[in-house]
């Protein structure tokens, strides 16, 4: 991917209207972009247009809080890169509350794709939203983090993705790996749940975990865009490494700022299994790349060793592929 290659992670706003207990925005983060830190974010990319040229890899999505508390906002973003490279990938994150048959039809015009968090909203009200969605919208997906109540109903949340055409995109609590007990559900969950999903032959995409942890990129080797292509945009303009961590490496206001030479000059822990004595001998490593730096930072205060879900890992990874094939077979293939 090279230099070209950004993922521009947009927080809109940090206002929310739930209350979610795995929320991993911290307390003291604030605020709502302006279209002033737009037109800097837009100016910064065109930059980097021009300085490293356009890749197809290329994505922007919209996380917040909540992000359609400001629709016109959302929409302004989405639209100003659109119209640099018309091709990028974009997408929303949303929590359903707001999303109406307008947005929904928006996104379809503009080929954005609705990513719905399964949050602990009702397999009642999930439902309803899902199905107006793919009223206009062949692709859509069902974003859930693996609290221990989304474990416990993950089969439900699965044969919805089945009903309505979404393909779930599944992460694990980040301070997960601290306690025994979910430790132990999710080894329980996944692997019976994931191998479900073959026994009835659903066709997902098989970028099945958050962290990445699936051949997505058709090469026979581990790459992965986290501290090296990964940027957050706060809403105040301070760019970020991680979602859910606060680490920043400048702002886009500042005068020397550039995508590329920032991330350089800044030690930032990224997906690496080499010196891991459990991932160098483990046959998944090029899947797995040694699992989320985060992750492992919560469990251990340290990423120089395997990920607290790594035997999970290494039950899944098999289906994983299986699911790939059978997704490249229906001719769909995994393509970003």
């Amino acid at each position: 991917m090279g230099n070209r290659t950004i993922w521009l992670m947009i927080n809109v706003t940090f206002d929310c209207n739930r209350n979610c207990s795995f929320c991993y925005v911290q307390d003291e983060w604030s605020g709502t972009i302006t279209k002033q830190v737009i037109e800097k974010l837009v100016s910064r990319y065109k930059e980097h247009l021009e300085k490293y040229g356009h890749s197809r890899h290329n994505i922007v999505s919209l996380f917040g809080g909540e992000p359609l508390l400001y629709k016109e906002l959302s929409v302004k973003v989405i639209e100003s890169l659109k119209e640099i490279t018309p091709d990028i990938f974009r997408d929303v994150f949303t929590n359903g509350d707001l999303l109406d048959e307008d947005f929904v039809k928006w996104s379809k015009e503009t080929r954005t794709t609705i990513y719905l968090s399964a949050n602990n909203s009702s397999l009642e009200f999930l439902s309803e939203k899902m199905e107006l969605v793919s009223k206009y919208r062949k692709y859509a997906g069902l974003s859930i983090v693996l609290s221990k109540q989304n474990l416990n109903r993950l089969d439900f949340l699965v044969d919805l993705c089945a009903t309505y055409n979404f393909h779930p995109r599944l992460r694990h609590e980040y301070g997960g790996g601290i306690d025994k007990d979910y430790i132990s559900l999710y080894d329980k969950i996944l692997p019976k749940t994931i191998q479900r999903v073959l026994d009835r032959n659903y066709i997902f995409f098989p970028h099945f975990f958050y962290e990445m942890t699936a051949p997505f990129w058709n090469k026979p080797y581990f790459d992965h865009t986290c501290g090296k292509k990964y940027f957050v945009i706060d809403p105040n303009g301070d760019v970020r490494i991680c979602l859910a961590q606060g680490t920043k490496i400048g702002n886009l206001f500042d005068e020397d700022f550039e995508f590329v030479e920032k991330m350089k000059f800044h030690k930032h822990p990224i997906f690496r299994f080499e010196g891991i004595v459990e991932c160098e001998k483990c046959e998944f490593k090029i899947l797995c790349g040694g699992g989320c730096p985060l992750s492992k930072l919560i469990a251990f205060n340290d990423t120089r060793r395997e990920s607290p879900f790594c035997s999970t890992f290494k039950k899944v990874f098999p289906m994983i592929s299986e699911l790939e094939r059978r997704w490249e077979n229906v001719g769909r293939k995994v393509n970003f």
